[in-house]
């Protein structure tokens, strides 16, 4: 009992400190504080998401008598509200939202998909449909409230909101620096050269490309892991090694070493470095 009670309080502890609340001035990019709340999955269901922080809004605007009543249409949207969940509208594209959509679609991913935050997807296009839509039904696009229009202006002001609002918070940097680009067999080749030429020569490239492919084949390794298979000096050879792996984003570290997505697509264009 002691031991269940032991382990499933550190369980709770990592939940808790990986979904721990914290402010977005604690991140490099805004964008990252959406992991601290989200999983991946979670993420990749949203259709959008929205930041903001406590200095985004003075606390003279909020504190302060109104001068004014609401804008006439704000009355309305209650109104409009139950037209849409009545469902009784029938949605209709036009070809050019279409087209629009899925070009946009495209643009996006290509600007803001990152793997750790999946808030941009491949199948972006049905998030961008179903966010058209909600606009098109909001700005009354109809003429006899059975048929709604969705319109290349209501993709635009979509695409520009969420390109608007994911540039601001760092997700396209993001992206960028943790995308790599299709590799071949000459990409592969450049990569072992530099690797042997940081090292300078410290370790033979045959015995790189072993090590490289025991790293991919075992999904992760250790430094006692790697010094014990391949008798490195620990200063002279495997620190460079695993450095100049580093560098070239071929590995990451944790509790060990785990390759990245480049070095497994290296792996696979090469058939295991059989170059």
């Amino acid at each position: 009992m002691k031991n269940w009670f032991l382990n499933s309080w550190f369980i709770w502890d990592i939940i808790q400190s990986r979904y721990a609340t914290k402010n977005m001035s604690s991140f490099l990019y805004p964008i990252q504080a959406l992991t601290t709340i989200l999983d991946k999955t979670s993420i990749a269901r949203l259709d959008l998401a929205v930041f903001s922080n406590q200095y985004d809004v003075n606390p003279e605007e909020i504190n302060k008598i109104g001068n004014g009543e609401p804008e006439p249409e704000l009355e309305l949207l209650s109104e409009v509200l139950r037209w849409v969940w009545s469902h009784k509208a029938k949605v209709v594209f036009t070809q050019e939202a279409l087209e629009h959509l899925f070009n946009e679609a495209t643009e996006l991913y290509n600007l803001f998909f990152s793997e750790g935050i999946p808030l941009v997807t491949i199948d972006l296009k049905w998030k961008l449909a179903r966010l058209s839509v909600a606009v098109a039904y909001l700005t009354l696009s109809t003429e006899d409230f059975q048929n709604v229009t969705v319109e290349k202006e209501h993709v635009e002001i979509i695409v520009d909101f969420l390109k608007a609002e994911y540039t601001n918070t760092g997700l396209n940097i993001l992206a960028k620096e943790t995308r790599f680009e299709k590799l071949d067999l000459q990409d592969v080749r450049l990569l072992l050269a530099e690797i042997t030429a940081a090292m300078e020569n410290a370790v033979d490239i045959e015995k790189i490309k072993e090590i490289l492919r025991y790293i991919v084949l075992q999904g992760r390794v250790t430094k006692d892991d790697l010094t014990l298979k391949f008798s490195l000096a620990d200063k002279s050879q495997l620190r460079p090694l695993l450095s100049a792996l580093k560098t070239a984003n071929l590995i990451k570290a944790g509790r060990g070493f785990y390759p990245e997505a480049k070095l497994i697509e290296a792996y696979k264009i090469s058939e295991g470095f059989k170059i």
